[in-house]
């Protein structure tokens, strides 16, 4: 299980450089030709460090995303001109293609006083990956770059392209995506890993600790005591905490759990008061057991769960594989982090 106690999350906020690496993402649109809303898509999205092209765990995913710069329309003539806070000499362009890499034909730097230099030119092509971090090393520049621009060719990748992402470096070291390391644990916090009793062979997702610190709930994918077997993609499991401070063997929370495939998690949060679980995505339990999308409740009385009941959220869509439900200790609130058509980028 390859997660911690104290439940801290390891999240894609970073890349490894070497020491003393000069890293800076793109802070500032400086032009484009087009984009494919105002919002969502925008030129803006490509700010900032990557937030599409790969997962928590650092494995490179990307796919088409409202957070990610997207041209209005396919198979043209597009560019994206970016600017940096703080320029520097550089050796390397790094470019988070997300969705459809290598439509990128040309990249051009431009130094403070806004002086044109070509970087290197591309043969645009399609290829058979779903996104990539491309790397562009250079020998150092003689001039400190302030911009950057980067030429493509959609017409050579025949659909929709994206870009998350752009960084300049001072130095050949590959930027790629990397899983950071907590703030609390650069603070010296020590981490000590579960033992076999919560950790298995296979793989434990989205771990919840309870309002009193005394239950762990997570998920357990493909495990051959799940409802529905070692099929069964997604089962809820929980470990309680005994009387010297160590966590119990682990077991299958059946009630919350059928044979179907169960989207990435059940339990998304427990409501402060301990006593409600809510279970997510693709689990909107109905009489003859079938999941749908959206939200349920189940309450625990006398220490057993109830079956779970459905909630019925008026407007209730999201475009998104993934959402999140938090839910107040007195039931009438229920914060949702969903897309939505009026969404400023992916989730909100």
């Amino acid at each position: 299980m390859k997660r911690f106690l104290l439940l801290i999350f390891l999240s894609v906020t970073g890349l490894v450089t070497a020491q003393a690496q000069v890293v800076q993402w793109a802070n500032k649109v400086l032009d484009f030709s087009t984009e494919l809303t105002a919002g969502q898509y925008s030129a803006q999205q490509a700010l900032g460090k990557p937030n599409v092209i790969s997962d928590a765990s650092g494995k490179l995913t990307g796919g088409q995303s409202p957070s990610a710069w997207t041209p209005d329309r396919p198979n043209r003539k597009e560019f994206l001109k970016l600017g940096f806070a703080n320029p520097i000499q550089i050796q390397q362009v790094a470019i988070a293609e997300s969705h459809n890499p290598s439509a990128l034909y040309r990249v051009l730097a431009y130094d403070e006083a806004g002086n044109e230099y070509e970087l290197m030119t591309l043969n645009p092509q399609v290829v058979p990956l779903k996104s990539r971090m491309l790397n562009i090393f250079v020998e150092k520049t003689s001039f400190k770059v302030a911009a950057i621009k980067l030429e493509f060719d959609g017409a050579a990748v025949g659909e929709y392209f994206g870009i998350d992402a752009v960084a300049i470096s001072d130095s050949k070291y590959a930027i790629i995506p990397e899983i950071s390391k907590p703030e609390l644990l650069a603070a010296g916090l020590t981490v000590q890993g579960l033992d076999e009793k919560v950790n298995s062979e296979y793989s434990e997702l989205n771990p919840l600790l309870s309002p009193d610190g005394k239950t762990l709930y997570f998920s357990r994918k493909n495990h051959p005591e799940n409802v529905g077997g070692v099929t069964d993609k997604e089962d809820i499991w929980y470990s309680e905490l005994d009387s010297t401070g160590r966590w119990k063997l682990a077991q299958n929370l059946t009630p919350l759990n059928n044979p179907g495939p169960n989207f990435i998690n059940y339990i998304s949060s427990v409501t402060p008061d301990g006593k409600s679980a809510i279970v997510l995505l693709g689990n909107q339990y109905n009489e003859k057991g079938k999941m749908l999308a959206g939200v349920s409740v189940s309450t625990n009385v006398g220490g057993n769960w109830t079956k779970p009941a459905a909630l019925k959220i008026t407007d209730d869509y999201n475009f998104s594989e993934k959402v999140n439900y938090f839910m107040a200790n007195n039931r009438r609130t229920l914060l949702m982090s969903v897309e939505r058509e009026d969404s400023e980028g992916d989730r909100d």
